[in-house]
């Protein structure tokens, strides 16, 4: 663990991360694209009346979540060009609470759970160290205003939306931020 460098009161930002909506865009564009490709006709010398029903199934699927996935990541970049935050923060932390570029400002008091994790190496899996923030049902009534039409979808999925247990996830995590760091700041804050 680091040593405790933050000073009470010192403003954190996290800078926004666009690989997070331009990844979803670029992928989504693929998948789609790939599974139009294989329905059309006369595709790696087979027709789409000899396809088998497996491979009609797993194109059409691609056709379907490759506009999800774009979905994603352009209401990503629309709420970024929306944002009230300095241009390229994604959040920033001061005295009042945490400012979020969907949620806008959110107080103290309306932080359920911190978790500091800690990054983890193995043979199969690795993860960079990060702090999750659980927001309690008060922060859902910020969410009203992004909730309009097909859009509330990609939204929530962006906000970790939760409707059984009442809560929006937040996750950020380094080399974007200094997640310890960043925990021990909010911990100064949040009274649980």
């Amino acid at each position: 663990m680091t040593a405790d460098t933050v000073q009470h009161g010192a403003v954190m930002s996290v800078p926004y991360r666009w690989g997070s909506a331009l990844w979803p865009i670029a992928i989504g564009a693929g998948v789609f694209i790939f599974g139009v490709w294989v329905l059309k006709t006369d595709v790696l010398g087979v027709s789409f009346k000899d396809l088998d029903l497996e491979d009609v199934f797993s194109s059409l699927f691609c056709v379907m979540l490759g506009p999800v996935a774009m979905g994603l990541g352009w209401v990503s970049c629309m709420a970024r060009l929306q944002s009230q935050l300095a241009k390229g923060l994604e959040l920033v932390v001061d005295d009042r609470g945490l400012h979020h570029y969907i949620l806008g400002t959110v107080p103290w008091s309306e932080i359920k759970e911190l978790t500091y994790l800690e990054a983890k190496e193995g043979e199969n899996t690795s993860s960079n160290a990060g702090v999750r923030i659980v927001l309690s049902a008060l922060a859902f009534r910020r969410l009203g205003p992004h909730l309009q039409g097909f859009s509330n979808f990609f939204v929530r999925l962006q906000l970790g939306y939760s409707k059984d247990k009442q809560q929006l996830s937040l996750t950020y995590s380094a080399p974007l931020c200094d997640p310890y760091a960043l925990w021990q700041r909010m911990c100064r804050e949040v009274k649980f």
